[in-house]
């Protein structure tokens, strides 16, 4: 795995590994960031964060990926990653500033040609009808929406005592901030950061 040390932005392009590329060889971006608090049964106490970034790029068949790595031991003590991290965050904060618009693109032709986009193995339509292999949903008439780290979901409880609720989840690791403006824009769904 790539540390973030290796990805180095510039003006017009960015270099990953010693290989440069342009921005605009960028179809997708995927990121995580999680900050986990470690109990000293768990080696050293602390927050250890872990970031990780992956790149789709038109040319390539793997994406570029990159992460920060979990808690450590260093010469010095416990690494906890947070310097990398935040390094990290702001190279994808960067990188999906410099994106956005040709990311976002291919969403939106999809949505005018065809009436619906793909995200995360879901078809989106125009109505906000939501087909996934297993369920349908529809962003409008079903909800609320309700967002969390890594993905939006909907609830839903069978009236009676013994039923379970039942959650839809669409995951949103993969161009969160292209999807996040869709809903917005599109369908009139926003959350509160």
């Amino acid at each position: 795995m790539a540390k973030e040390k290796q990805l180095i932005l510039e003006d017009n392009s960015f270099i990953f590994k010693k290989e440069r590329f342009q921005y605009s060889d960028i179809h997708s971006l995927g990121f995580v960031y999680i900050q986990t608090q470690k109990g000293l049964t768990q080696g050293a106490g602390g927050i250890d964060h872990n970031a990780m970034l992956d790149i789709y790029i038109h040319s390539k068949e793997k994406h570029l990926s990159i992460e920060t790595g979990h808690q450590g031991f260093t010469f010095y003590g416990p690494s906890f990653h947070k310097k990398s991290s935040e390094s990290l965050v702001k190279k994808y904060n960067e990188l999906a500033f410099r994106t956005f618009d040709q990311r976002l693109k291919p969403y939106l032709n999809s949505l005018e040609k065809f009436g619906y986009f793909n995200y995360n193995e879901k078809k989106i339509f125009k109505n906000g009808d939501i087909v996934d292999k297993d369920w349908t949903k529809n962003l409008l008439t079903h909800g609320p929406w309700l967002r969390q780290p890594f993905s939006i979901f909907y609830e839903f409880k069978k009236p009676g005592f013994f039923s379970r609720k039942k959650k839809y989840t669409i995951y949103t690791t993969k161009d969160e901030d292209v999807f996040l403006a869709i809903l917005k824009h599109k369908f009139h769904l926003s959350w509160k950061r």
